[in-house]
């Protein structure tokens, strides 16, 4: 388990390298996500071609696209690596505003943030420009830290 810090020992982690581990955690979720919409787009068509509405099949691929980026962001994060592949790979890892794990009611709030991100094109990744210490705006809706940790394994 990771020791306890106090918020003066810490490394904030840089924007670009969030940017970069949700970006290989977004191909990540693409490769687990792409049977289900294939199998969704297959439904449609034939659908389609027997003058079936498939706004039914939208609304359930929506629902498996948020909940399987949810889950994704959730289950990691609030794992004993507090980091999804993409930060682990890049040594970073998410706490609450004192540098300690995030409960799961923080986790849950951040995954559902982080999925809202993804779906409004990064946007929240915007309000780092104007907070420090390049917060974005899910973790500051969720109260968490992003940090750099070279010692991660």
């Amino acid at each position: 388990m990771r020791r306890m810090l106090s918020v003066w020992h810490v490394e904030f982690a840089k924007l670009g390298r969030q940017v970069l581990a949700d970006a290989i955690d977004a191909v990540l979720l693409l490769v687990l996500l792409v049977p289900a919409n294939f199998l969704l787009t297959v439904a449609a068509v034939a659908m389609m071609a027997s003058d079936q509405p498939t706004w039914p099949l939208l609304i359930l691929g929506n629902a498996i696209n948020f909940s399987g980026f949810w889950a994704y962001f959730f289950f990691f994060e609030s794992s004993s690596w507090q980091a999804t592949p993409g930060k682990r790979l890049l040594k970073l890892y998410v706490t609450d505003l004192w540098a300690s794990p995030m409960s799961n009611s923080r986790a849950v709030l951040r995954a559902f943030f982080v999925t809202l991100n993804f779906g409004l094109f990064g946007m929240g990744y915007l309000y780092a420009f104007f907070s420090s210490p390049s917060q974005t705006a899910q973790d500051y809706l969720a109260g968490t830290l992003v940090l750099s940790d070279e010692q991660a394994v």
